[in-house]
């Protein structure tokens, strides 16, 4: 709870983070249409700033951890 806290989530925080754990699906198809145009994007236009590849990859790898990690910990919380 001190984790909470220390990031500026109160009690009402949390809750709000669980009332929309519902909608989950949802921004998931979101994430992956606005990855997926940031990609199209970044290699059908003449981007000549290489940042771009590392922060669009950057953000890529972050979303495939989070969605790794929750696939995983599903499978272990059903397992017990």
């Amino acid at each position: 709870m001190p984790v909470f806290a220390s990031l500026g989530l109160s009690g009402v925080g949390v809750t709000l983070a669980g009332s929309l754990s519902g909608y989950r699906t949802y921004f998931l198809v979101v994430t992956i249409i606005l990855l997926g145009s940031a990609h199209y994007l970044l290699y059908t236009k003449s981007n000549r700033n290489p940042w771009n590849k590392v922060i669009v990859w950057g953000a890529t790898l972050l979303v495939v951890a989070q969605l790794g990690y929750s696939l995983v910990n599903t499978l272990l919380l059903s397992a017990t």
